[in-house]
């Protein structure tokens, strides 16, 4: 399935979801990964922006998580 194969490929580049990764930072490595991923999967920079969206989910929801348990 692609859902798994983008996982897979995905978790080659860790900095791409890994704040403690020492490229997170790095815009222009997160760019090549997101190619190389796009190109992998023969599909277009959509993952990209899927992967952004859900990120802030994530983040949104980790927030408000947070503030409840205080």
């Amino acid at each position: 399935m692609q859902r798994e194969k983008l996982i897979e490929e995905v978790r080659k580049y860790p900095y791409l979801y890994d704040l403690s990764d020492a490229k997170y930072s790095n815009s222009i490595k997160k760019d090549e990964a997101w190619k190389q991923i796009s190109i992998t999967l023969k599909q277009s920079g959509k993952y990209l922006l899927l992967f952004n969206f859900l990120s802030n989910v994530f983040r949104v929801c980790r927030y408000v998580w947070e503030i409840k348990q205080l």
